[in-house]
């Protein structure tokens, strides 16, 4: 197991924490490939350092062996975007701009082979938010776990506790807590609020936005068998005019090739004229990914917009022929309304980070409710020093109690309590002299609405206690 560093650390650090089994990786670690980009002090950074640029196409990467993969960024008013990719495929972009600086661990992979190596890399984008003052992107840290298995609330709330843990550090190596780590440095927490804000540090879940594709015109064409007339009416977008041939009977027409801009696409539109004889099936292909491929021959319904699916690619042409099935020796006149590509966002959507609402994600529900309290100072042994922790239970809301952090200066044994203020003791806990605790329940200790929850010790024999509690309110 790594050694534990201890807070501020120091650059380059890594440290292995066992709940959840879980690897934190500093930014400027001999795994990541930060080529030019300024380390830059920060004492809220892992190791005290964010890696940051502001140069659109600059990356790092990171090479690691894992089943799942999380970044820790600075948000904040002057950050970009960045580009996601794992083993050089495109996942995602992120957004991190934000009004207020904060940083987040973001999910960025699940579902890896954690016996194969895999390469992570972070890319600038060329586009950013518009509230946003610049393009940079800050990178603190890494995580990655070898198990495929998801997150439990437990271990949510593993990591949630990191926000107190540096406190425990400044009294020394305190080797028994090793199911955390000090992911974010904290260096007085008696200056955080009461109660912990909601959702201001910790993992960043994310969703998929909606992805906004739309209909792209073709630009231009090609009529390479000189057979076509009004090429342009095919992507005017009005259906009353067309684009026209005049086919030989028992046989194909020419094709006429409609071109653009390459786009990521995975269907096509058309609307044409149909004749029982004369204009009867449609031979329709795609250029993707520099390789013709059938769409679509067939019959179709007459001047009625139809849409016909393929594999997702790069696209640059569609080609349009009609058959004639008369068999006369007769010419007939062949319409083509209209043809549009779809395009589709190039990573798959852009990603985004949920903030506090209503939502399907039972991680994201910990952090949308989430309740924090501060340490408190236990100096008086007894009911004479019980201390609050936070208000009183707002009406109509209940609060679970999930994470006690203990730290016990005295010399003596003491019995932490928790319980309902002059009432009923949840739970008690021994703590040995001089030592710290970390105490969880998965379903939480439960205080109804005006119930206040508080704590008592009951020796402070040569120094007081310190008590820090988090969990959810709703």
């Amino acid at each position: 197991m790594g050694e534990r560093r201890k807070s501020p650390g120091t650059p380059g650090e890594s440290v292995e924490i066992t709940r959840p089994k879980m690897f934190i990786v500093d930014s400027e670690d001999s795994r990541v490939n930060f080529g030019t980009w300024t380390s830059t002090e920060d004492a809220d950074a892992v190791g005290g350092t964010v890696l940051r640029n502001n140069n659109p196409g600059s990356y790092v990467s990171f090479a690691f062996k894992g089943a799942m993969l999380w970044i820790r960024f600075r948000f904040g008013s002057d950050a970009g975007k960045a580009l996601i990719k794992i083993d050089g495929e495109e996942k995602f972009t992120v957004d991190f701009y934000n009004a207020q600086t904060l940083y987040k661990y973001v999910n960025v992979a699940v579902g890896l082979d954690p016996d194969q190596k895999h390469t992570l890399t972070v890319t600038i984008s060329s586009t950013k938010n518009s509230s946003s003052s610049d393009y940079y992107v800050n990178i603190d840290a890494f995580a990655y776990r070898k198990s495929s298995s998801a997150l439990t609330i437990h271990d949510i709330e593993f990591i949630d506790v990191i926000n107190v843990i540096n406190t425990i550090n400044r009294i020394g190596e305190i080797s028994m807590i090793v199911e955390v780590t000090d992911i974010k440095n904290i260096e007085n927490i008696g200056n955080m609020p009461d109660p912990t804000p909601k959702g201001s540090e910790g993992i960043a879940f994310l969703q998929e936005a909606a992805g906004v594709g739309s209909w792209q015109d073709p630009t231009g064409f090609s009529d390479p068998g000189v057979a076509w007339h009004d090429e342009a009416d095919a992507y005017d977008n009005n259906t009353s005019t067309y684009a026209y041939n005049t086919c030989r009977f028992e046989s194909w027409s020419s094709f006429i090739y409609l071109t653009r801009a390459a786009v990521i696409s995975n269907k096509i539109r058309f609307n044409a004229r149909y004749d029982a004889i004369g204009q009867n099936k449609i031979d329709i292909d795609v250029l993707k990914d520099g390789i013709w491929v059938d769409v679509y021959e067939g019959d179709y319904d007459d001047n009625t917009t139809t849409e016909k699916d393929f594999t997702q690619g790069s696209v640059t042409q569609i080609r349009v022929r009609f058959y004639s099935s008369a068999s006369s020796p007769t010419w007939y006149v062949q319409r083509l309304y209209e043809v549009d590509f779809w395009e589709v966002p190039a990573t798959g959507g852009e990603m985004i980070t949920q903030d506090t609402g209503v939502n399907t994600n039972p991680e994201q529900w910990l952090h949308d409710n989430n309740w924090g309290q501060r340490e408190v100072t236990i100096a008086v042994a007894g009911a004479p020093g019980e201390q609050n922790l936070g208000a009183a239970v707002p009406a109509g809301e209940t609060r679970r109690i999930r994470t006690v952090v203990i730290r016990h200066v005295g010399t003596n044994n003491t019995v932490v309590t928790l319980l309902v203020s002059g009432g009923a003791v949840s739970v008690s806990f021994d703590v040995a002299p001089q030592s710290t605790r970390v105490l969880s329940a998965e379903d939480g200790w439960e205080f109804v609405a005006a119930e206040q929850s508080a704590v008592q010790t009951s020796d402070v024999t040569g120094g007081s206690t310190y008590v820090s509690a988090i969990g959810n309110e709703k």
